[in-house]
């Protein structure tokens, strides 16, 4: 990638670092995470973003913010700053409309894995045929981490370790399908929009 890109997605990367950190400050007295009672009454429609940079605590924040890092510069081909931005907030969006209607027993939710799993399929799934062995590595283990995300979890000690933070699998799952979706609908418009224009030449 261009270094001028590159330098786009330091700063990005920086701007998520220090607005995460405000927001965790924050977050003990202002209504950052999602709450289903909150959110329902619309009262907290902000909650879509700024759940997803707030977290429970700060090796919760280190883990996560860590992945980001890895996973902006990993598949830097697959985004400016501004699409990243973009996918982060749709991502962010999409799962915390699916807690709200498939997930609705679950009142609380804060952190970044979600929106990171998404970005790790599209990221993977756009790149692919650049980097084809880190793509499939990356959806392997995805794969595998949401088949078996609570065993892991729990045998590995990751619980004790975030502070007894119950994980929540759906999170992951609801991330992992946005990704998806998305770079399944952005192919599927690029196709229709050089077909588009292949029929307006002829």
């Amino acid at each position: 990638m261009h270094k001028i890109f590159q330098k786009e997605l330091l700063y990005l990367f920086f701007g998520i670092f220090f607005i995460s950190i405000i927001l965790q400050l924050l977050s003990t007295s202002l209504p950052f995470a999602y709450t289903y009672d909150t959110f329902i009454s619309y009262k907290g429609l902000w909650q879509w973003i700024t759940s997803s940079l707030v977290h429970w605590n700060w090796m919760h924040w280190f883990l996560n913010i860590s992945n980001l890092f890895i996973l902006i510069f990993l598949f830097e081909d697959a985004w400016s700053s501004k699409k990243f931005i973009f996918l982060f907030s749709i991502f962010s969006f999409f799962i915390i409309l699916s807690l709200y209607i498939y997930s609705s027993d679950i009142k609380y939710y804060v952190g970044m894995s979600g929106v990171l799993y998404g970005m790790a399929i599209y990221g993977a799934l756009k790149t692919f045929f650049k980097q084809q062995i880190i793509s499939t590595i990356v959806l392997i283990y995805i794969g595998m981490k949401l088949n078996i995300d609570k065993t892991v979890n729990h045998y590995m000690g990751v619980d004790i370790l975030l502070g007894n933070m119950k994980v929540i699998e759906d999170v992951h799952w609801y991330g992992a399908i946005s990704g998806l979706i998305y770079i399944i609908l952005e192919s599927l418009y690029i196709k229709l929009r050089k077909y588009i224009i292949s029929h307006k030449c002829d």
